[in-house]
């Protein structure tokens, strides 16, 4: 179905990403691509589905051919009929201003008939459980609902090959197993699948092959019965099995007596004559020291309840104090800090370098401090460098170091370990418990379990749009945690 002769590319300014990449994938077969941020991973993805080709600035040698045809003499209407592709990015592939159209979009475009049209968005909404979504505004659903209508999109055009680019990074673990689901019945119905990823764990029963990237060049290449060898050989990797993790208990004795932040009474409404709420008479207490998860399903509230916190939202009813004081919502503005999913949101100075002095309203860093603090992130070799031109996963590792930096006592994390790989995941786990050594309360709102494991030591669990459950985290409730992120799957 693909094969891939020799290909390299380099960036219009020289940079080499992909470093003679030799790879066959049959029809049929079900392909991981794995390795860790910045190895090459989604600008192979565009070789594959045509974008290096057609719409990429920068020089692309070798051979890639898709069913015998070569990409780059394909249109890409033709590619895209064949390949179908959902981004690391949602927003990127986004068209229309609702879920429903979004999904028939590519329909449209392949002209298809009214009729065929209603029943595959109909069917793709229904599969992905996001029927009820299908009128709203897609500027208003969370960051895994977006992620949940793109794969969607996908799914309804019904290609030969789906590309699929960090597909988890924005689904609670509920969704992962829907997704699994839905791969499994793809592949059953022999389609090719590739799957560009960092998080493994759903993907063991199905793949058939692993290819592991290290700086634009295949650097291992496994069989589904040798996947024993890949954490042995690979530390950038993710843990292919969730069951043997163990709970990291640390601070349990430095957890201060005095609340941090209080929240009481906390309501937050779209609409007050509509009367519907996303969050409901939320009331908290966080000490100095603590690292608490936020847990819950796409779209119940927790980043919201962090933008109210942080001053970014207006609560509709209720109070929150900091340290002791009330403080109303754009008062809270840099004294909660909240480090957003999505990093291109909070990422404004020209250079990685003076990223870490946006902000700063006290004594600025030195240099040698932000030598320090890029080099803990493994970024200082981009110190010059726009920060729109990082990966995904640096960008992500570059907005938690900015919080590191931060002069606030409460962080809201958002998500910090999406689109990360190991290496990443274990960096932002020792810096945030660093943080947490200074009396400051940390937030973490995530799905990931084997991060949560890492870092927290309590757990809040939304549902509903309000709290469900709170609860110390210890190897004794690590199960009662995966149950509320899994459902029991």
């Amino acid at each position: 179905m693909l094969s891939l002769k020799d290909i390299s590319y380099k960036t219009r300014t020289g940079l080499l990403i992909l470093d003679n990449i030799n790879l066959e994938i049959k029809k049929g077969e079900f392909v991981v691509i794995t390795g860790k941020s910045g190895s090459g991973k989604s600008t192979l993805g565009s070789v594959i589905n045509g974008l290096i080709s057609h719409y990429y600035d920068g020089v692309l040698t070798g051979e890639a051919y898709l069913n015998g045809k070569d990409i780059r003499t394909m249109e890409l209407s033709q590619i895209g009929k064949k390949v179908g592709t959902v981004f690391q990015d949602p927003r990127s592939q986004f068209f229309m201003l609702d879920p429903f159209n979004e999904v028939a979009f590519g329909l449209c475009n392949m002209r298809l008939n009214k009729d065929e049209i209603k029943q595959r968005v109909t069917n793709s909404l229904r599969i992905f459980g996001i029927e009820n979504l299908k009128e709203k505004s897609i500027f208003k659903l969370s960051s895994g609902e977006k992620q949940k209508v793109a794969i969607a999109s996908c799914y309804a055009m019904d290609p030969d090959v789906y590309l699929f680019d960090e597909p988890t990074a924005n689904l609670d673990i509920q969704s992962i197993f829907d997704l699994k689901d839905i791969l499994r019945e793809l592949k059953n119905n022999g389609k090719t699948i590739i799957v560009l990823e960092h998080r493994l764990f759903y993907l063991t029963e199905l793949l058939d092959r692993i290819i592991v990237l290290n700086d634009g060049k295949i650097e291992g290449e496994y069989s589904s019965q040798s996947l024993i060898d890949i954490q042995r050989k690979h530390r950038d990797i993710r843990r292919l099995y969730l069951n043997d993790l163990k709970v990291v208990n640390h601070n349990e004795q430095k957890i201060m007596k005095t609340p941090i932040l209080e929240v009481k009474n906390l309501s937050y409404f779209h609409s007050k004559k509509e009367n519907t709420g996303i969050l409901k008479d939320i009331s908290i207490t966080a000490f100095g020291n603590e690292i608490i998860g936020i847990i819950g399903e796409n779209g119940v509230g927790k980043t919201t309840f962090a933008g109210i916190c942080a001053g970014l939202l207006k609560e509709t009813s209720g109070t929150v104090f900091i340290q002791g004081k009330k403080y109303v919502y754009k008062k809270r503005l840099g004294k909660v800090y909240f480090v957003m999913q999505d990093s291109d949101f909070q990422l404004f100075a020209e250079s990685v370098n003076k990223e870490l002095s946006i902000g700063k309203s006290g004594a600025m860093l030195t240099d040698e401090e932000k030598a320090a603090i890029l080099s803990r992130f493994e970024i200082l070799d981009f110190k010059n460098r726009h920060p729109m031109t990082l990966s995904r996963g640096q960008k992500q590792r570059l907005t938690i170091a900015t919080a590191v930096s931060s002069e606030s006592n409460v962080i809201f994390f958002d998500e910090p370990t999406s689109g990360l790989d190991k290496n990443s995941m274990d960096l932002v786990s020792n810096s945030i418990l660093e943080i947490s050594d200074t009396n400051k309360t940390l937030f973490i709102i995530s799905h990931d379990y084997e991060f949560l494991l890492s870092v927290c030591n309590r757990i809040v669990y939304f549902k509903d749009g309000s709290i469900q459950a709170d609860f110390k985290l210890n190897n004794d409730t690590k199960k009662k945690l995966w149950e509320l992120l899994s459902k029991g799957r």
